[in-house]
């Protein structure tokens, strides 16, 4: 069996698919490899996982207690702020 090799490009493009678990089986393997050697590619997904999370547990939450949009705002600014601004895979602009 040949691995498929990811770069970070492929694995943030498909980010929402391994979030989900819905990432076709013939792609996780080459993804678990490249999750291992690259700590962006981890942080990112543990970063998304965790807004997943909590956008699941607020809008659980929504219609028992109200909460604030800006909170929801100040949430999504905070992960994007915590996501690299270059992959390592890519030249610095």
């Amino acid at each position: 069996m040949l691995i498929q090799s990811f770069s970070c490009r492929d694995v943030t493009g498909r980010a929402s698919l391994i979030v989900d678990g819905e990432l076709p089986r013939n792609e996780r393997l080459g993804v678990r490899v490249h999750l291992l050697v690259c700590s962006h590619c981890r942080r990112f997904l543990k970063n998304l996982r965790g807004l997943v999370q909590a956008m699941r547990l607020r809008n659980a939450q929504r219609e028992a207690v109200p909460v604030d949009d800006a909170f929801s705002q100040r949430l999504v600014t905070a992960m994007v702020q915590a996501v690299p601004a270059t992959r390592p895979d890519e030249p610095p602009s």
